[in-house]
């Protein structure tokens, strides 16, 4: 992560502890954390839903604390170019390649 590149770990679980002071379900105790383990599908739908809305309210309470950070250093333009880039190759389906980054 541009704002601390020493992180070992940028998923989820780990920028909603660093940035939120929260600790999130994990998906391997949703669907289990052995091998052949069940699938999202098959995750009862009253497991499901709450895990799916912590995943979304997390992901907008990390967007809005850290583009206030990205804002403060001014690397918010290159966020939000990352992001354009990213997302419309992921619509058109076309591979997005690591020098097209930069």
């Amino acid at each position: 992560m541009v704002l601390d590149p020493s992180k070992r770990a940028h998923n989820l679980d780990q920028i909603a502890l660093d940035f939120l002071d929260h600790k999130t379900t994990r998906f391997e105790e949703l669907v289990g954390g052995r091998k052949g383990a069940a699938t999202f599908a098959e995750v009862a739908l009253e497991d499901a839903v709450p895990y799916a809305c912590e995943d979304a309210d997390v992901t907008l309470l990390a967007y809005e604390r850290l583009a206030r950070r990205l804002e403060e250093v001014g690397l918010l333009p290159l966020l939000a170019r990352g992001v354009k880039k990213f997302s419309d190759r992921r619509t058109s389906g076309a591979q997005f390649e690591k020098e097209e980054a930069k």
